[in-house]
């Protein structure tokens, strides 16, 4: 039977490989988001509940996978001493930074930014045509994908 829901594949294959990197059959998924460039899921492991993430393509094949706290995060660990979050300009200037490098263009510019807990998304315009790209960033300044999304013969 065709399973139209590619995030359900996406999902299932994240919780795979969380628990083949954590040793941990205790995972639960928190929130998963669906893309067409892939899903990202926020997963809960261990009775500590520690967060996870993971971003797979919608064909099921794990992209990233990793610890979503700060390192020595433990639960004793007080809120306020969590993850230095970065500014909004700083995640924007990470992403046209990793998109210049990625392209060989210092032309680049923030064509939007859109913010949520998980993750930001910035669409950069590259050269002088601004070919759109995509760079998906954490908050703490990891880039979590970066990728064309114009017509490939628009390259």
């Amino acid at each position: 039977a065709a399973n139209d829901d590619s995030g359900d594949v996406a999902t299932a294959a994240c919780l795979d490989a969380v628990m083949e990197e954590t040793n941990e059959t205790d995972v639960s998924v928190t929130s998963s988001d669906f893309s067409e460039a892939g899903t990202l899921v926020m997963l809960a492991v261990g009775p500590d509940a520690a967060p996870w993430r993971c971003l797979a393509s919608n064909d099921g094949v794990v992209e990233e996978v990793g610890f979503a706290g700060t390192d020595g995060d433990g639960p004793t660990e007080s809120e306020d001493s969590g993850p230095a979050a970065l500014s909004q300009s700083d995640l924007e200037s990470a992403c046209l930074s990793a998109t210049s490098s990625e392209t060989n263009e210092s032309d680049v510019v923030v064509l939007s930014s859109e913010f949520s807990e998980a993750n930001t998304e910035i669409m950069v315009g590259v050269g002088p045509d601004q070919a759109p790209w995509r760079c998906l960033i954490w908050s703490d300044g990891t880039i979590a994908e970066l990728s064309f999304t114009g017509s490939e013969g628009a390259l």
